[in-house]
């Protein structure tokens, strides 16, 4: 993935180890600081979430025993060995429930600017994640819902045939501008693969296709199946 090399081998040029080890001492160190950065997002997430869809205020005892839980059961659960190793997946999850997290900040604020901060920070939270791992681009399935129930609940609205117009044309302009967004990071990441496979004097059945850009998962299909 693009992002977490980039910053694999920015950090690998700060530590005292050099090469291969060094690399691993660093995704050793990002991993393990995202994954803790990734439980107390979830921790705010969770409180957020909980405040959003049942009214429960800061501090409420029932509040803090279910948000505990949450973070308790991400943190001990037996596939945290992935977050504690050379691998992406504390960096994913931490832009994921950042992401998560802006969202739900987004329809617990009142002004129109901060709704339009944290629903921008949402977007380029979950592009982050498509980038780091090329499963982030599943959010895409959830962003898209959002757009509906919010098209669902324009119609609601007073001025219902104006409204549902104007909820309409934003549904389609965002769920356009939000596929593109997501998608994005797996055409890079094709165009990136593709220049690596075949720009050398190996070649292979990956680079007959005349039309990859269509296959989505195809580099990562042919990577796999070695």
């Amino acid at each position: 993935p693009a992002l977490i090399r980039l910053v694999f081998n920015y950090f690998a040029d700060l530590v005292p180890m050099k090469g291969d080890a060094g690399l691993v001492q660093v995704a050793l160190l990002v991993n393990a600081l995202s994954f803790s950065a990734a439980a107390v997002c979830l921790n705010e997430l969770s409180r957020d979430f909980l405040q959003f869809s049942r009214g429960f205020s800061e501090g409420s005892y029932f509040a803090d025993d279910e948000v505990r839980s949450v973070v308790e059961l991400y943190m001990w659960n037996p596939a945290n060995v992935f977050f504690t190793t050379c691998y992406s997946e504390g960096t994913f999850s931490l832009l994921v429930f950042c992401g998560y997290m802006c969202h739900v900040k987004s329809k617990l604020v009142s002004e129109w600017y901060q709704i339009i901060l944290f629903k921008a920070l949402t977007l380029v939270m979950f592009v982050l994640s498509a980038f780091t791992r090329s499963n982030g681009i599943f959010v895409l399935l959830y962003m898209l819902a959002m757009n509906v129930i919010e098209l669902v609940h324009s119609v609601g609205k007073p001025g219902k045939m104006r409204s549902f117009i104007l909820g309409f044309a934003g549904f389609l302009a965002s769920s356009i501008f939000v596929t593109v967004a997501l998608i994005m990071p797996m055409w890079v990441h094709n165009f990136r693969g593709r220049a690596q496979l075949c720009g050398g004097p190996i070649r292979n059945s990956y680079c007959d296709k005349a039309d990859f850009m269509t296959e989505l998962n195809d580099l990562y299909t042919f990577v796999q199946s070695k």
